[in-house]
C-alpha cells in the first residue's frame, strides 16, 4: 500500500507506512528537547535510504519542513520541529566499519548516525582506539548529531571538538541527491572552535559540520581516532580567595606546553551554587572563585 503524505496527499512509491506517525503519542514523543515545544504534523523514523531520499526530494519540491532529530538532547531547539515532518535517524544505527587507513596508518570508523555516541566510544575502545568528543549527552546523544552540531564536552580543551575528527561525510541533499565530502587538509586551527553555526573558512565538509541539519541530511560518516593510551586521570579543583587570581592562573595553565584534558572556570555566580553543596568542605565555603583541572 503506497503512502499518502499527510502535507498535500501526493502519492509516493513507497510501501513501509508503518515507518510513518501521525498519532499524538508519536508526534508528542519527538515534539520537545530540554528546551523547546513543537508541534510536528508527522513523524518519519528513516527505513531504508532509498526512501529516504525521496521523501526528502519530495518535501524540497512542496517546500514542506522537514527537521532531523536524533535522541533529542540538545538545548537550542534545533532537533524541533515547528511544523511538517519530524525526521528521526534513530534507526540508521550500524557501525560499518573500525580500521586502519592503509597509506596513512590512521585508525578510522564508519558509521550511519543513529549510532549512539556512547556504543561508538566502546566499540572503537575494544578495538584499541580512542574517540575523544564527549559531550555531556554522550550516552544518549546520537553521532550523526554530534556532527551536525559540531559537539563538544570538557574533553574539548586538549582534544578539540567533533569538526578535527571528521574526514569524510556522506550526505543527502535537499533535492535528494547523495553526495561524498573528503577532507582534503588538516583542519586550520583557526576554525576549530567549540560553537556550532555555519563554517565558511575552510571545506566544504565543513560546512555541513555544525549546520544542524540546515544544509543536507548526513548519512554516512568517517572519523578519525586515536590511539587508546587508556591514561589515568585525577581531578583538581583549586579555590581562590580572589576571582582576578582564579583567571591569572587561567592564563599561566594556558602557556603551559602540555595541556590539561579540562579546565574549568567556577566563576562568582557558579561558586555560590558549589558552596551551598552539601558535600562541599567547610574550609572552601569562604571562597571566591574555583577552577576545575582535570589531568592525564
Amino acid at each position: 500500500m503506497a503512502v499518502y503524505l499527510f502535507f498535500n496527499m501526493t502519492k509516493l512509491n513507497i510501501d513501509i507506512t508503518e515507518y510513518f506517525y501521525f498519532d499524538e503519542q508519536m508526534r508528542e514523543r519527538y515534539s520537545k528537547d530540554a528546551v523547546y515545544q513543537g508541534t510536528p504534523s508527522c513523524v518519519y523514523r528513516a527505513g531504508d535510504w532509498e526512501t529516504v531520499t525521496e521523501v526528502i526530494a519530495h518535501c524540497n519540491a512542496k517546500q514542506t519542513p522537514i527537521t532531523f532529530c536524533g535522541s533529542q538532547t540538545s538545548m537550542t531547539g534545533s532537533s524541533v520541529a515547528d511544523e511538517g515532518l519530524a525526521l528521526s535517524l534513530s534507526l540508521k544505527n550500524k557501525i560499518l566499519d573500525i580500521g586502519k587507513d592503509t597509506k596513512t596508518g590512521t585508525p578510522f570508523v564508519i558509521t550511519e548516525p543513529g549510532v549512539v555516541l556512547a556504543d561508538l566510544k566502546k566499540a572503537v575502545q575494544e578495538q584499541g582506539y580512542f574517540y575523544p568528543p564527549d559531550p555531556t549527552s554522550y550516552k544518549e546523544a546520537l553521532v550523526g548529531s554530534t556532527v551536525a552540531t559540531n559537539a563538544t564536552g570538557e574533553g574539548s580543551f586538549k582534544y578539540g571538538p567533533t569538526r578535527k575528527y571528521v574526514q569524510e561525510l556522506e550526505v543527502v541533499l535537499p533535492n535528494g541527491t547523495i553526495k561524498t565530502l573528503v577532507r582534503q587538509k588538516n583542519v586550520p586551527v583557526l576554525i576549530l572552535k567549540n560553537t556550532a553555526g555555519y563554517c565558511h573558512e575552510g571545506e566544504e565538509i565543513d560546512e555541513i559540520i555544525g549546520s544542524e541539519g540546515t544544509l543536507a541530511m548526513i548519512k554516512k560518516i568517517k572519523l578519525n581516532l586515536l590511539e587508546d593510551i587508556n591514561p589515568h586521570v585525577f581531578v583538581l579543583v583549586l579555590p581562590f580567595s580572589n576571582f582576578e587570581k582564579s583567571i591569572q592562573a587561567v592564563s599561566l595553565l594556558l602557556k603551559k606546553e602540555t595541556k590539561a584534558v579540562a579546565i574549568e572556570l567556577i566563576g562568582p555566580g557558579a561558586a555560590d551554587y558549589f558552596k551551598r553543596c552539601s558535600v562541599c568542605p567547610e574550609e572552601l565555603k569562604e571562597e571566591r572563585s574555583f577552577l576545575y583541572i582535570k589531568e592525564e
